[in-house]
């Protein structure tokens, strides 16, 4: 198939404070833009020794038109230390993660993407928290 967008790879480094219950540091969501079609692989670790106390959801969504509701759909919610996989986006939209640690310890969760998407720029939705890819040496 044809893409609109060029194919790309990034490394991400998302430093996850520790789930403390004091602040929502050990919380945040990365996303990509993607449209309908757009293919992208996925590789996610972290430092963690129960996988228990590491949380995240893997979803895409589509913004609330006017008057509307977003479209979300849910790829999958679980516990773990890692993910690996591919994604064929349905819908056009941002695509991507709620991570959250549960662990005493701050963490980095590192990603590894490659394919057919945007990176959503610091402070937008998809990516409020302003994370940006890891620069290349």
């Amino acid at each position: 198939s044809f893409q609109a967008t060029p194919y790309r790879s990034d490394v991400i480094e998302i430093p996850l404070a520790a789930g403390d219950g004091l602040t929502r540091n050990n919380e945040l969501e990365f996303k990509v833009r993607m449209k309908a079609g757009d293919t992208m692989v996925y590789s996610w670790s972290v430092p963690i020794e129960n996988p228990e106390e590491f949380y995240y959801d893997f979803h895409g969504e589509t913004p609330a038109g006017k008057g509307g509701e977003p479209k979300v759909i849910e790829y999958r919610q679980a516990t773990g230390t890692s993910s690996n996989g591919s994604l064929t986006a349905t819908i056009p939209g941002v695509h991507g993660w709620y991570l959250q640690n549960q662990s005493a310890k701050p963490v980095v969760v590192r990603l590894r993407i490659s394919g057919f998407y945007e990176l959503v720029p610091p402070g937008e939705y998809g990516n409020e928290a302003g994370v940006e890819p890891v620069k290349a040496p």
